[in-house]
């Protein structure tokens, strides 16, 4: 019993650890950025929509991390945000387009 025990307290903790680093939790601005322009890229592909000159800031407010990104589609610029709390899947992360004006523009 004691052996069974010594033996799960010791591989327990590296079990949890290792789905930890495995979840695709957000930890950084740095990481949503790239899961922005992403999640950019196949918004506008899913249109037939080539975006190009990618550029972002970022920042955060408390366990929030934000990115506003900017690309160049055809001749004109749009903007977009993302967001996601701090430590969440990249499946919690939110994604919006910002110019709108340019989104019905452009169509489906």
């Amino acid at each position: 019993m004691k052996l069974i025990l010594a033996v799960l307290i010791g591989v327990v903790p590296s079990v949890c650890l290792a789905g930890k680093a495995g979840s695709g939790s957000m930890q950084s601005a740095a990481e949503l950025v790239e899961w922005c322009e992403s999640k950019t890229n196949s918004h506008y592909a899913d249109r037939g929509i080539t975006p190009y000159n990618w550029s972002a800031s970022w920042w955060e407010e408390g366990n929030v991390l934000f990115v506003r990104g900017s690309c160049r589609i055809k001749s004109e610029y749009v903007t977009v945000e993302c967001h996601v709390t701090r430590g969440a899947t990249k499946q919690h992360a939110k994604f919006k387009v910002v110019d709108k004006k340019r989104e019905n523009k452009e169509g489906r």
